[in-house]
């Protein structure tokens, strides 16, 4: 379960950025650039942390079958 007692977002923008890096694999600061297009100014390493505690392992989990990060990764 995710707390967002003191957050400094919405809880729809940090579950927004949450859902973008695990299930397309998005990097930090392209998280950070896309946000941004939305008008939301957030820093790479305030993602970092909400990724560390919103996603738990359920990250990992999304990476090992969804084919898209399957194809991304073998096709780097």
């Amino acid at each position: 379960m995710i707390f967002f007692k003191g957050a400094q977002f919405p809880k729809h923008v940090i579950l927004h950025a949450i859902f973008f890096y695990v299930r397309y694999g998005v990097r930090y600061r392209g998280l950070e650039e896309i946000l941004a297009k939305y008008g939301v100014r957030v820093d790479h390493t305030t993602l970092n942390r909400w990724v560390g505690v919103g996603s738990g392992p359920s990250s990992t989990s999304v990476h090992s079958w969804c084919p898209l990060s399957r194809h991304r990764a073998q096709s780097v």
